[in-house]
């Protein structure tokens, strides 16, 4: 009999637990074909996937598509029976049954489903497998009527063919494939977000869970769309890596990111300090540490440290070493343009859109009563000023090209010497 799963990782699982499952191991054969998105039409071929196999997750994929395919067809000749290995909450197994019973029940003696949802679970949580039960006991040989509603089923969702298929109720339906869009530009909303961290918050609803390679490749076709932009690359190693990359929507619906504040009064001192390491964890050389300064006497003066070492226990980095203490001649008319546009960022009650992993900057505003307003966020956030962005305002007016800010200079990053996460 052979046993047919529709992924390495569920392959894996059962080669290790093949004794529990009373499983040859040279019985097991894996099949991933993504059917939940892509073009499914009859009669099926994965060279007509090729649009969405070969773009950003599933590059070079057609190929490795069919061998799995020719390895399974061989296995049967020589066996005759299979047993077909699927979860009900994915909706990958699901349709894989589909597919498999509609093109190799003339070819099958039999054919068996297996119901290994705890097994599917398990992987998809990342927990230790020790399933109690085998789920042998949920196996059962397909009748002819059942083989024939299964192909009845499967031959709609090829003549609807809409791109995207899903579960609801438990069945597969076919949904178009823009059904995702507004859930993701309302995650993206108007800020710089790592795709792999928009698809993460999709992957965590129940309704697109275990599709990564419909949304990687749909975000991957609305920046062709010039949806989104992106904003950096992200690498794995020295290769360029789409999903590590940071995007941002190109025409957002949404206002401008303005931070979550109620900052009331005349501003007497600003305290600036932006940290360039993307986190408390990475092993860098480099990581800076900049506090800016700025009061509304005109003095201004710039503190430089480098972090020393840094753990999960530290995390109020104790262990810094200052690299340089700068005091900045400047007029009191250009202070006073920047209090001014502090004034205006950050005054009012808005919400600010914050993201991990790529450094951090924390500002304390004081007032003339005293009262200090203090707010922190992503070294990638834009606030706009009646002059511009505001750190490109602040880098101007003071003539300092090497300050953070809030945006981590990235116009500038070429030129320093500072680490960057995403310069390799």
């Amino acid at each position: 009999m052979v046993n047919l799963v529709f992924s390495d990782s569920a392959n894996g699982i059962l080669m290790h637990k093949r004794e529990l499952f009373r499983i040859d191991k040279n019985s097991l054969c894996s099949i991933e074909l993504y059917l939940h998105g892509g073009d499914i039409s009859l009669p099926f071929d994965v060279k007509k996937r090729k649009d969405f196999y070969e773009t950003g997750y599933c590059k070079r994929y057609c190929c490795t598509a069919q061998r799995q395919i020719n390895k399974f067809s061989k296995m049967l000749k020589s066996d005759g029976e299979i047993c077909i290995w699927l979860s009900r909450k994915c909706i990958d197994e699901y349709l894989g049954m589909l597919w498999t019973v509609y093109n190799y029940k003339n070819y099958a003696k039999n054919i068996f489903l297996c119901d290994c949802t705890e097994l599917v679970d398990a992987i998809a949580y990342f927990s230790d497998i020790e399933i109690q039960t085998s789920p042998l006991k949920n196996r059962y040989k397909l009748t002819y009527n059942d083989i024939e509603q299964i192909s009845e089923y499967w031959e709609r969702l090829c003549n609807e063919n809409t791109g995207l298929r899903i579960l609801e109720s438990g069945n597969p339906v076919s949904k178009p494939v823009n059904y995702f869009d507004r859930q993701i530009f309302e995650i993206a909303g108007n800020r710089f977000i790592d795709a792999m961290q928009l698809m993460g918050i999709m992957l965590a609803r129940e309704e697109s869970a275990f599709m990564l390679e419909f949304l990687t490749n749909r975000l991957y076709y609305l920046v062709k769309q010039n949806e989104f932009t992106v904003v950096q690359y992200g690498y794995i190693g020295r290769i360029k890596s789409f999903g590590f990359s940071i995007i941002k929507r190109t025409n957002p619906i949404y206002p401008k990111v303005k931070p979550e504040v109620l900052f009331t009064g005349q501003l007497k001192r600003i305290c600036l300090e932006s940290y360039n390491a993307p986190s408390a964890l990475k092993k860098e050389n480099n990581r800076v540490l900049q506090k800016l300064v700025i009061t509304n006497n005109g003095k201004v003066r710039i503190y430089e440290y480098v972090i020393i070492e840094i753990t999960a226990e530290d995390t109020n980095r104790k262990n810094i070493e200052p690299l340089r203490c700068v005091d900045i001649k400047t007029d009191k008319e250009k202070t006073d343009k920047i209090i001014k546009c502090f004034e205006q960022c950050f005054s009012g009650n808005y919400t600010l859109h914050k993201v991990a992993g790529y450094g951090e900057w924390n500002l304390r505003l004081t007032n003339n009563d005293g009262k200090i307003t203090t707010i922190g966020g992503p070294l990638i956030n834009e606030f706009d000023t009646q002059y511009g962005d505001l750190s490109e305002v602040v880098r101007t007016l003071l003539g300092c090209d090497d300050l953070f800010m809030f945006d981590k200079n990235r116009k500038q990053f070429d030129k320093r010497k500072k680490i960057d996460r995403w310069k390799r």
